[in-house]
C-alpha cells in the first residue's frame, strides 16, 4: 500500500520498522498515515527523520535542495 503513494521515492523494511522516503508536503504526508491507520496496518510511531549529511548532499546533488 505505501508503495502505492505518488509521493512515494523509496521504502526500506525489516523485521521492525519501515523506513519510507517521502516527496510530500505536510498534508501529503497526513494522508499517508491516515491511509495506514484506515487500513489497520499496526502503526505504533511515525516520526520524521532528520537528514545525515549523506542525505542532504544526495538532496544537494540531485536538485532537490538549494
Amino acid at each position: 500500500m505505501i508503495r502505492s503513494s505518488p509521493h512515494v521515492r523509496n521504502v526500506a523494511v525489516d523485521v521492525n520498522s519501515c523506513v519510507v522516503e517521502l516527496e510530500a508536503n505536510d498534508a501529503q504526508v497526513n494522508e499517508l498515515l491516515n491511509q495506514l491507520v484506515f487500513n489497520k496496518c499496526g502503526v505504533r510511531s511515525f516520526s520524521e527523520k532528520d537528514p545525515s549529511l549523506e542525505d542532504v548532499f544526495m538532496m544537494v546533488t540531485k536538485g532537490l535542495v538549494t
